[in-house]
């Protein structure tokens, strides 16, 4: 945001507008009289008419109230303590594990989360109603939780900042949700002697029964006075003479008639942002102002007018109308250019639509009428087409449709320009995703918020690279004998030269070229989830020493599920290995390996760069499949990414030559270097700030790293893990007609985690008097099944809810639930009520209904040709789909049928 070349009335105009947030309207028309006279440039309220054109001839922004929280983050209270004395009291008193976001602007926690805090029982904790001095029917309301919080404030006002604030609930912004109420969302709004601090609050996450986040937004001392110097209606007479609307205005309508609010704001000659360099706790001042809400003659907008009321001087002008959203589209190829196209919202694009937008993740901006134009600009890349100019206009409704084609390079929808290629829809759509995901674990990081320039369809062919400033990427062309694609159609190629970028600046980059081909793989498979990286980027060629992959290497070949000898430094140049000494025919001098043109261009080990780093780059594969497997899919790539993007910053090469110097199979190659991937790898996976007693995923890092030759030491221990049994039964439920008596047969699948191989001894529990189970084996080594019979004699009908325990010597034990749904009585027999039993004259399509009986669980409709028939409807027991034991007698009854399929309603 820049300033305008002059001042208007001592005031910086700056531009453009933004939202002050969180502001809800509700709508007072008023045609009565005006606090301002005739001779002000604002004229009394009148009925507001068709609205024209934007009124305000210059926008005014408070760029202090903008102000953001300055985070320091820390993970483990160990650390945190040392830097934050506050914490010492909360640490003794609840102990557990903690991650740590600290406000350097009000030296306050901005966010507290970890292993939780019991506040209500719940199945996080053991507390129950009578321990809390509650009655045993009391429902756990708002009420109840808000007296547990406050008291769990008081206990720990001085870590919070608000020993003696006014804090009062916020019930809009305190919820509860989930069945049986199991997390509650609550607020406390700052208050200062009865003035509402504005987006100042502490705040609880409870999840069930435990606090497992809480801290404070802008909470701070209030330093200045809460006595405007003129009344609500002596401000708004100041303010509407203030505001810079064009001659003649004329107010339509007074929305909100005004409310006195603190404002925190960045103190003077602090511009607000995340990177607050001032002193700790002095980062938040104070504004008192007048806020009223109103709109005006010939303009559609809703103004929201910010009053200093100490100087009574209008500091804001927004206008808070939320307009109608449209969508900015296009074609891109999700992986490769042999792909489908899909169109998908294109993310963070900038769009004027009178004045700067931008859309939002899913490609949504608020279309406020008139033209809308986007020229593939984003709010962090800027495409720069060699085919020619992007740009795209709609004055209708306001989506923009950037289109799909086919064919390659210059070929466009026909629509956006000669530069609205696949290559710049494509290479926007995934350099912005992967751009936001980083931002999620590096959130300081200033490149992730900068605007990189990615150049499409450069006239060259067979490659792309990042120069140190921006993405380069070529069109499709022969290189020698080689046919190359468009290296701007291949996501794999936007994320692997992206990865270079983000390598330069999370830190400074790998310290040689292998680690750093490997930093670039490793982000494209991440995103990809394909070993191949680049697939069809030689259409038709296989890769270099690859089996299958059309890309420019294949991460998975040389790993542990590969078809090749794994990658590791004894294999560099072994035979159907990677063939590092290959590489020197190809381009490059013998080992250590330098270019024709001199280049340096070499792993750890001294050969060539893109091949060395297989090497890296599949065990960062092999790491992330064991992942997968110990986990989930999902979780054990977000697993990865934790680790991954965790570990950017620290690390260097991915390893290191101990001994026996470069170019050399037999030397001695470990990952011990202090900035080595393996040792940064485990400091970035710790949870609980001792590595010493292992990290969530050390066992498995250790696993990939050493089949690569590029671990350290002894093989340590996954903390989570535990050999253990698991236990699943099927069908989730069945049902029985016990007249007088029935059983069902369930399968009890007894599972194995980790090797666990000790006997699992299995039992039914809370059966009620008539029901008994007996299992078929009783006692299961992991990895086979059981029959449980469940018998049942004289049981009363229900539904009832089967248990399954497990036991077994070194596990904690496990349970598993089932439903049966017992019926001890025949249903009566169904009475026909629309067509009547015998009716003639029925439609040739008709609707059945009946009386229906509760002890019925379903019913058959069948049809025959002639009323002579015995077919009719049937009560049957079925719960719908699910399998039935045992028959209750079915009775028929008699219906006409008519003469072709009827349809059927719900029982009546």
């Amino acid at each position: 945001m820049t300033p305008i070349s002059d001042r208007v009335d001592g005031r910086v105009v700056l531009a453009p507008w933004r939202w002050l947030g969180g502001i809800a309207c509700s709508v007072l028309v008023l045609y009565v009289g005006m606090l301002v006279s005739p001779a002000s440039a604002i004229q009394p309220i009148v009925p507001e008419q068709h609205a024209a054109s934007s009124r305000l001839q210059q926008p005014i922004i408070a760029q202090d109230i903008e102000v953001q929280p300055a985070l320091d983050i820390t993970t483990g209270f160990a650390a945190a303590t040392a830097r934050y004395p506050q914490l010492a009291d909360f640490r003794s008193r609840y102990g557990g594990e903690w991650e740590i976001r600290w406000d350097r602007r009000n030296d306050l926690p901005h966010l507290i989360q970890g292993s939780g805090v019991a506040l209500v029982p719940g199945r996080g904790n053991s507390l129950t109603l009578a321990r809390l001095g509650l009655q045993p029917d009391h429902q756990v309301d708002l009420a109840t939780v808000e007296t547990r919080l406050r008291d769990f404030i008081a206990a720990n006002s001085n870590l919070l900042g608000v020993k003696g604030m006014d804090l009062r609930l916020d019930p809009g912004r305190s919820i509860a949700y989930g069945k049986g109420n199991t997390h509650w969302f609550v607020e406390f709004e700052q208050f200062h002697e009865g003035v509402r601090v504005e987006g100042a609050n502490v705040y609880f996450r409870i999840a069930a029964g435990n606090i497992v986040q809480f801290g404070s937004n802008r909470i701070a001392p209030v330093r200045i006075g809460t006595h405007p110097v003129s009344g609500r209606d002596a401000a708004l007479a100041l303010a509407l003479a203030d505001i810079p609307f064009m001659p003649g205005t004329r107010v339509s309508e007074l929305v909100e008639p005004g409310e006195l609010l603190l404002l925190p704001v960045a103190p003077e000659g602090d511009s607000g942002a995340a990177d607050f360099s001032g002193s700790s706790g002095h980062g938040y001042s104070h504004r008192l102002v007048w806020r009223f809400v109103l709109r005006v003659h010939d303009d559609e907008a809703t103004y929201q007018v910010l009053l200093d009321a100490h100087t009574n001087r209008v500091i804001d002008v927004q206008n808070i109308n939320a307009y109608v959203d449209a969508t900015i589209t296009g074609g891109i190829y999700p992986t490769t250019n042999t792909d489908p196209e899909v169109v998908v919202p294109m993310p963070y694009l900038a769009v004027t639509n009178g004045g700067a937008k931008v859309t939002d993740a899913l490609g949504i901006y608020d279309y406020s009428g008139g033209t809308a134009t986007t020229t593939l600009n984003g709010q962090y890349f800027r495409m720069s087409d060699g085919c020619g100019s992007i740009s795209l206009s709609n004055s209708s409704d306001g989506n923009l449709a950037l289109g799909t084609s086919g064919g390659t390079d210059c070929v466009t929808p026909g629509v956006g320009g000669a530069g609205n290629t696949h290559s710049s829809r494509s290479g926007f759509y995934h350099l912005t995703n992967i751009n936001r995901k980083a931002i999620t674990f590096l959130p300081g990081n200033s490149w992730l918020n900068s605007k990189v320039t990615a150049n499409m369809n450069i006239n060259d062919v067979c490659n792309a690279y990042w120069n140190g400033s921006s993405l380069n990427f070529f069109k499709s062309g022969t290189y020698g004998s080689t046919f190359c694609s468009n290296t701007g159609e291949i996501a794999a190629v936007f994320l692997h030269e992206w990865g270079h970028g983000m390598d330069t600046n999370s830190g400074g980059s790998a310290s040689d070229m292998g680690s750093g081909e490997a930093v670039g793989d490793t982000f494209a498979f991440l995103e990809t989830k394909d070993s191949c990286i680049g697939a069809n980027f030689t259409p038709g060629n296989i890769c270099h020493n690859c089996t299958t992959c059309t890309g420019v290497r294949d991460v998975k070949d040389f790993g542990l599920g590969g078809t090749r000898p794994i990658a590791k430094p004894s294999n560099v140049i072994a035979a159907g290995g990677i063939k590092c000494d290959d590489y020197v025919g190809l381009g490059g001098t013998s080992c250590p390996y330098t270019t024709n043109s001199g280049q340096v261009y070499r792993g750890p080990m001294g050969y060539e760069g893109h091949c060395e780093s297989i090497i890296a780059s599949s065990a960062n594969w092999d790491l992330t499949q064991m992942l997968v497997d110990r986990w989930g899919a999902s979780q054990g790539w977000q697993e990865m990414d934790r680790i991954w993007y965790g570990s950017l910053t620290p690390s260097k090469s991915a390893y290191r030559v101990s001994a026996g110097g470069t170019c050399n199979p037999n030397a001695t190659v470990d990952g011990c270097g202090s900035s080595n991937w393996y040792t940064v790898f485990l400091a970035a996976d710790d949870d609980n700030g001792n590595i010493t007693d292992g990290t969530p995923n050390a066992c498995r890092i250790w696993d990939a790293f050493n089949a690569h030759g590029i671990a350290c030491g002894a093989r340590p221990v996954c903390s989570n893990d535990a050999p253990d049994f698991t236990l699943d039964i099927a069908p989730a439920t069945r049902s029985v007609c016990a007249m007088p008596s029935a059983s069902a047969p369930y399968t009890v699948d007894v599972g194995q985690q980790m090797g666990f191989s000790n006997p699992v001894t299995l039992s039914a529990s809370g059966l009620p008097s008539g029901v008994s189970a007996a299992f078929s084996p009783t006692t299961v080594t992991p990895g086979n099944s059981s029959t449980m019979t469940v018998n049942v004699n004289g049981a009363a009908a229900g539904t009832l809810t089967l248990t399954v325990n497990g036991s077994a010597s070194g596990s904690a034990g496990h349970s598993v639930t089932s439903e049966l749904v017992i019926a001890t009585a025949q249903p009566g027999a169904p009475a026909p009520a629309a067509p009547a039993d015998g009716a003639t004259g029925t439609p040739r399509s008709p609707t059945f209904s009946w009386a229906s009986d509760p002890a019925a669980e379903g019913y058959t409709i069948e049809v025959a040709s002639d009323s002579a028939s015995t077919a009719g409807c049937r009560r049957r027991r079925s719960r719908r789909s699910r399998p039935t034991t045992g028959a209750c007698a079915p009775t028929a009854c008699a219906a006409t049928a008519p003469t072709r399929p009827p349809s059927a309603s719900p029982p009546a």
